[in-house]
């Protein structure tokens, strides 16, 4: 009980994230991934689900998980009182915001010739996916963004922020960001 206790004690002081907590969580997503992929296949196979709705689902279980263990790493690895989740319109600040759009501009007149030297295969399987229908689009469109937020901006880049200033946790949380997409050109991209 006491050994219990002290190493809570440690865990709390090393400060979330350590390297440790974001490796564990990326394999939760790794797990996750491969959990909703077994399941999506099942379905798949046995003529449940179209291709578009699999995708959904997928999506939705290898989110919901990883969101769901990254929640509890965090309120067990945090100071009592943490906020786990914090979103909000309170701060927002539209000459970040306009710089912002014009970076994303600047950089992808850069980077798009550059991706177009990466092979083509892995974004001709994500095209393909994207014409499987509505299910694919609400996806794409609205679970992705609002999944991915929670997870990379609203658990890791905040808590990553805490640890280590702005521009360390910014700069650490897109890694792990563009990291997670797998495809080259999307991992370059995000």
């Amino acid at each position: 009980m006491q050994t219990e206790k002290a190493l809570r004690r440690a865990l709390l002081k090393q400060g979330y994230p350590s390297w440790g907590d974001l490796l564990t969580l990326l394999g939760v997503f790794i797990v996750a991934t491969v959990l909703g992929s077994i399941i999506v296949g099942i379905l798949q196979k046995i003529g449940s689900v179209s291709p578009g709705f699999g995708t959904f689902l997928g999506y939705l279980i290898q989110f919901s998980l990883t969101i769901g263990f990254g929640l509890y790493q965090r309120k067990i690895r945090s100071p009592k009182g943490t906020t786990l989740l914090k979103f909000g319109f309170k701060k927002l600040d539209f000459t970040i915001i306009l710089w912002g759009v014009i970076m994303v501009l600047a950089t992808g007149i850069v980077i798009e010739p550059l991706l177009g030297l990466l092979p083509d295969m892995y974004m001709d399987r994500l095209n393909d996916l994207m014409g499987t229908g509505g299910w694919m689009m609400l996806t794409a469109i609205v679970i992705a963004p609002v999944m991915e937020e929670m997870l990379f901006r609203g658990i890791v880049q905040d808590a990553l922020i805490r640890k280590y200033g702005a521009l360390r946790g910014v700069v650490i949380a897109a890694a792990v960001f563009g990291i997670v997409h797998l495809i080259p050109q999307q991992v370059i991209n995000a």
